[in-house]
């Protein structure tokens, strides 16, 4: 993945348990992209909390301005702006879409591999 050649750390906050996590990113592939996942099992506080956001960054030594939180739900956007992160709506599939636009966040993307456009001098 593009993020890891520019050495861009990656990490997953989910809702999900750490089971069905692990099989969702086995299934997809996804499994070896992140060096930190945090699931439901990990935080005492849900989303909208940024509990588990903040607790990802610290994982992978993210700095807040320079970290972008993908998320398909209007609780990610607010994470992430409890988490004082840049907002990016995940709009595939996401059955809350309008609701995500609504709320303005800083990026939108209609499909993941559009997300690969992100660059660092996009969050200065």
């Amino acid at each position: 993945m593009a993020f890891r050649r520019r050495g861009v750390g990656l990490a997953v906050f989910t809702g999900q348990t750490r089971i069905a996590t692990q099989i969702t990113l086995q299934r997809t592939g996804l499994l070896n992209f992140f060096t930190k996942i945090v699931t439901a099992d990990d935080v005492t506080e849900p989303k909208p909390s940024p509990e588990g956001l903040k607790l990802a960054m610290e994982g992978i030594g993210a700095d807040p301005d320079e970290t972008v939180y993908v998320g398909d739900d209007p609780d990610d956007i607010y994470a992430s702006r409890g988490a004082g992160v840049k907002t990016a709506a995940a709009l595939w599939g996401s059955v809350k879409r309008s609701e995500l636009v609504a709320l303005r966040p800083d990026f939108t993307f209609s499909k993941p591999v559009d997300i690969q456009h992100l660059s660092t001098w996009t969050l200065r």
